[in-house]
């Protein structure tokens, strides 16, 4: 039987840090965003690790263009993913910054 690796415990404390540092790459990201008059995405600090997530919905009218103008901006590598999203990711300065874009509407 192998021996399952155990990761270290992550601190409360040091994870308000993660978060405290993915908000400071945030406020840079959104500079960005307003520098290239991108449109306003929904982004998601990560309860654990040090983490941003912007979805995207099929409510933003386009999408498609929004993911890609996000992209481009920020430099990310676009991910393999299902059909029907889209999704893109980087590590910036220690955070995983990961947008996800659904393409069409899922039905109810």
């Amino acid at each position: 039987m192998q021996a399952q690796a155990t990761r270290p415990r992550i601190s409360a404390a040091d994870q308000i840090t993660y978060q405290a540092r993915a908000c400071a790459r945030l406020a840079n990201l959104l500079s960005t965003a307003a520098e290239h008059a991108l449109p306003a995405i929904t982004w998601t600090v990560t309860a654990v690790g040090c983490g941003l997530r912007a979805d995207i919905t099929p409510a933003v009218g386009d999408p498609r263009g929004t993911h890609q103008a996000w992209v481009q901006a920020l430099g990310l590598t676009a991910q393999r993913t299902i059909p029907g999203r889209l999704a893109a990711t980087a590590r910036m300065d220690g955070v995983q910054v990961t947008i996800t874009t659904a393409l069409i509407k899922e039905q109810s």
